[in-house]
């Protein structure tokens, strides 16, 4: 009824491999799109922006440039 000692330096080294490989996936998704299509998703989310830009309302009146009220 005696269990495998673990060798806590491996373990700590093993777990320390573990967490620099989702590092390293999480780096690989994040930087590793071509510029060419981070640009064309830039591209879009800015036309976006613009197009909800464009359909919003001013619920202020504009003052007119004779009024200082």
């Amino acid at each position: 009824m005696t269990s495998k000692p673990i060798n806590l330096r491996q373990y700590r080294k093993r777990k320390q491999r573990e967490d620099k490989a989702k590092t390293a996936e999480a780096n690989r998704i994040a930087h590793g799109t071509p510029k060419a299509v981070s640009d064309l998703a830039k591209a879009r989310q800015a036309l976006e922006g613009k197009k909800v830009d464009s359909h919003r309302r001013e619920d202020t009146p504009r003052a007119k440039d004779g009024d200082n009220q």
